[in-house]
């Protein structure tokens, strides 16, 4: 299985999946492709077409169709099983983000960064905290004085104009 960079996020609340990617999409959780995502997200070894439209209860022609827009969003990607070429594996490509990882991310990101992202997204929490995460881990990752500068510049394009640098 070939490491493949995230291009997506998706948020599981409750009986909705929401699909940030390419596009942005709220699928029912009835929906096929929303039903992919969650079967994949059970089973992480990858699931061919056929035991997909088995689980699902629905045609490999449907399973198709579905993963195929889902890949198209950068959040399925599929690959040839490693002894049998001619069998396709589909694979979550992108993180899943759902109530015990918005717990664990209000952990992470310090509450005065939750509430700027919650107003710049316009009441959007989640996906205000999912992107202050990701900020977040992007800092994590640099030098300690190359990280006020960068804050400052994410702040400056988030429309705020400064940020207490002990508050994150």
């Amino acid at each position: 299985m070939n490491p493949v960079p995230e291009s997506a996020v998706v948020l599981v609340e409750n009986d909705r999946v929401r699909v940030f990617g390419k596009k942005i999409e709220q699928l029912p959780s009835d929906d096929t492709k929303a039903r992919i995502v969650l079967s994949l997200r059970r089973n992480k070894e990858g699931m061919t077409g056929s035991q997909l439209a088995r689980e699902l209860d629905v045609s490999q022609t449907m399973v198709v169709k579905a993963a195929n827009e889902l890949r198209n969003l950068g959040i399925v990607r599929k690959e040839p099983l490693k002894h049998a070429r001619n069998v396709k594996v589909y694979y979550l490509a992108t993180r899943i983000i759902d109530d015990a990882e918005i717990a664990e991310m209000k952990r992470r990101v310090p509450p005065v960064l939750q509430e700027l992202m919650a107003k710049r997204f316009r009441g959007q929490e989640h996906v205000g905290l999912v992107f202050a995460d990701q900020v977040m881990r992007f800092l994590a990752r640099l030098k300690a004085h190359e990280r006020p500068e960068v804050l400052s510049e994410y702040l400056r394009l988030a429309g705020e104009k400064t940020l207490d640098e002990d508050s994150v």
